[in-house]
């Protein structure tokens, strides 16, 4: 819009008259604005498609250990955190969840989150019930050390994961 400006104030100027040198002041003033504009525009896309990128990925992350999950848990019965399977797949889960601990209140990071557990739970998360899983996997990261899961990190929050699981029913 500010180019178009200048454009029209610059056509004007040259119509009545003014010197070569003012019309060519006016035009580079134009194009400097549209490149600002421009790079302005740029970084702000990166910024908000890179926070969003690793959202999703985490989520996706999340969702395909928690449809490993789940399908344990369906065919015992419960949550064993002795399998070394569901162990793995917990350890997974956490790690992917370590971004929801520092996003509680970033509605974006978790609507992003959610989606990619959506896209790769095969129908598992749902639009239904995607908001409750992840408040789960948000309570969760918040007890846990995401970044130092390990087997014992499991066992001694078997009943959270439990949980989390208990949902899909």
């Amino acid at each position: 819009m500010k180019k178009i400006a200048m454009v029209v104030v610059a056509m004007m100027t040259m119509s009545m008259g003014a010197s070569a040198q003012f019309s060519s002041v006016l035009k580079k003033a134009a194009e400097a604005s549209s490149s600002v504009s421009s790079q302005v525009s740029t970084a702000a896309t990166t910024a908000t498609s890179s926070s969003s990128s690793s959202a999703t990925t985490s989520g996706k992350q999340a969702g395909t250990a928690l449809q490993a999950l789940y399908k344990q848990y369906k065919a015992d019965g419960k949550f064993n955190a002795k399998n070394s399977s569901n162990i793995l797949n917990s350890i997974s889960l956490i790690g992917a969840c370590s971004g929801l601990k520092d996003n509680v209140k970033n509605t974006t990071y978790l609507k992003e989150f959610g989606t990619g557990m959506m896209q790769s739970a095969s129908g598992l998360v749902t639009t239904n019930n995607v908001d409750n899983v992840v408040s789960s996997l948000t309570s969760l990261s918040e007890t846990v050390n995401t970044t130092k899961a390990t087997a014992t990190t499991v066992a001694n929050n078997a009943s959270s994961i439990s949980n989390v699981l208990s949902l899909f029913k």
